[in-house]
């Protein structure tokens, strides 16, 4: 009876040490690019299918800055975008994610740094038809009329 009874146990506990595949999910990281490859992309008009990307693309890079900010080094509103980061006044954002959206906009994951401290951002950039101003916007959380729009530095 003893055996019996010491059956279901055993095969109970070797159930419980086999390791247990999963299958892949959008959000898994890959190892090429240590991006995370994310396919949703929410925007304004709710989910769309977004295309993944490994760099920002050309059309977004470049140097920005607001309003009549004079584009020099010194502009505390001044932005400068690469292929994977993005450079601040006082903090630089190194891309972990990077999708585009229909609508042409990019949605960026970005791990930040600056002032001592680390923090991780999903930015929204999108460009006006004429390429001259960009649009940056926290994309967990759009405004109804987005208030943060740079305009394209001289090269």
């Amino acid at each position: 009876m003893m055996r019996i009874a010491l059956i279901p146990a055993a095969v109970l506990l070797f159930a419980s040490c086999t390791q247990e595949e999963r299958a892949p999910v959008d959000s898994d990281v890959t190892a090429s690019t240590g991006m995370d490859r994310s396919l949703a992309d929410e925007t304004k008009t709710g989910p769309t299918r977004a295309r993944d990307l490994t760099e920002i693309p050309e059309r977004f890079r470049g140097v920005w800055d607001y309003g009549e900010g004079d584009c020099m080094a010194s502009s505390e509103l001044r932005l400068d975008i690469g292929q994977r980061e993005i450079e601040f006044y006082e903090s630089v954002g190194e891309i972990r994610s990077l999708s585009q959206g229909e609508d042409g906009s990019i949605v960026l994951g970005l791990a930040m740094s600056g002032e001592g401290e680390t923090w991780e951002q999903q930015t929204r950039l999108s460009l006006s038809e004429d390429g001259e101003r960009l649009t940056i916007e926290d994309a967990q959380n759009p405004r109804e009329e987005p208030t943060n729009v740079r305009r394209r530095c001289e090269a």
